[in-house]
């Protein structure tokens, strides 16, 4: 079964990325692994005195647990799991690893993503996840019921079709 990771910013918006995935990937099973980055604090009293859960409270909302817990029960043939994971840090290397750690295999990232930082050690993981190596879904192609995906190690393009 496929990980999938799809960037968050805790909007609803960027959970309809959710649903357009199970759309694509119909007949597939995946978890879904909403993914949300976090810059290292500059200072040493913020490392030293900043602890997560301060950072991670507020962030995400209980009209967003409930979107959550909707998506996953209308695609339930599709999407096993919905959950949501964290990141420290800016560098490939870090995110290789984090991929690693939680067997990711397809990152979604449509070109026209704008993700809001919610928090003020948020930050945009787009380049990061560019650069990883890992394939990408970048457009949705409904109406054909195809799906574009690019191999960032290759950067060569192909299609999946649902069936």
């Amino acid at each position: 079964m496929k990980n999938v990771l799809i960037p968050t910013d805790f909007t609803l918006e960027t959970l309809q990325l959710v649903n357009k995935t199970a759309e694509a990937l119909k007949g597939e099973k995946f978890n879904a692994v909403l993914f949300h980055a976090f810059d290292l604090p500059d200072s040493i009293i913020d490392l030293m005195f900043i602890g997560r859960e301060k950072i991670y409270s507020g962030l995400v909302s209980d009209d967003f647990r409930n979107q959550c817990k909707k998506v996953k029960n209308l695609y339930f043939e599709t999407i096993n799991s919905v959950c949501v994971k964290y990141m420290y840090g800016n560098t490939v290397r870090v995110f290789k690893n984090f991929a690693d750690a939680n067997n990711i295999s397809l990152i979604v990232l449509p070109e026209e993503l704008r993700l809001q930082l919610p928090h003020k050690y948020s930050m945009n993981p787009v380049s990061i996840l560019k650069k990883s190596g890992l394939q990408l879904l970048s457009t949705f192609e409904r109406a054909e019921g195809k799906v574009s995906v690019v191999d960032a190690q290759k950067k060569e393009s192909f299609s999946f079709t649902q069936m």
